[in-house]
């Protein structure tokens, strides 16, 4: 269902739009089958990234995701192989630039306004630029450090959220709790 992302040859320009289509494309499929299924999801994934100068790269991988299941028996629906493939495609094809810029931009980002929902859209855009797990720990403490005081510590005192969804969650709801 919608649209497939266009071919991914390698360019570095392309990959965050690249990475735009998939990340669609998956949210409207998410339910198939072949995309479920961690395992299927990559070979998939890697099924758009084509041309003479990646072609290396997508066979390197191809054997990795192989051995992962085959050789070190890691489960086909383990949710680990698709994040290493996210890690590896970053790697290999974000900016380092636009990493850093990304990185700097989210030490100093910090709610203004009382806008939670545009620091939330802020945040979670830095985080995948800079390369970043949401659920990392230093990552949720970040966000958590750009929240004012007030609201971070009723989030903690009254909630005790742990994953990005449940801050996420709990910051909307606290933030309108105040603005009431």
């Amino acid at each position: 269902m919608g649209n497939p992302p266009q071919t991914f040859n390698g360019e570095h320009e392309r990959t965050q739009l690249f990475l735009s289509q998939w990340e669609i494309y998956w949210g409207l499929n998410y339910t198939v089958d072949i995309m479920a299924q961690p395992y299927t999801r990559v070979l998939c994934f890697l099924s758009y990234i084509q041309g003479p100068d990646i072609q290396d790269w997508v066979t390197h991988k191809l054997r990795w995701l192989w051995d992962q299941v085959h050789s070190c028996h890691i489960l086909p629906n383990n949710p680990w192989l698709w994040a290493q493939m996210m890690v590896h495609f970053r790697n290999a094809f974000v900016n380092t630039m636009t990493q850093a810029k990304a990185r700097h931009e989210l030490m100093k980002l910090c709610m203004e306004g009382g806008h939670i929902d545009k620091y939330i859209a802020k945040f979670k855009h830095y985080v995948t630029m800079a390369g970043y797990g949401i659920n990392e720990p230093t990552v949720l403490e970040k966000f958590i450090k750009g929240l004012p005081n007030p609201l971070a510590k009723n989030c903690i005192e009254m909630d005790n959220p742990n994953s990005w969804d449940e801050w996420k969650e709990v910051a909307h709801r606290r933030q309108e709790v105040y603005l009431q």
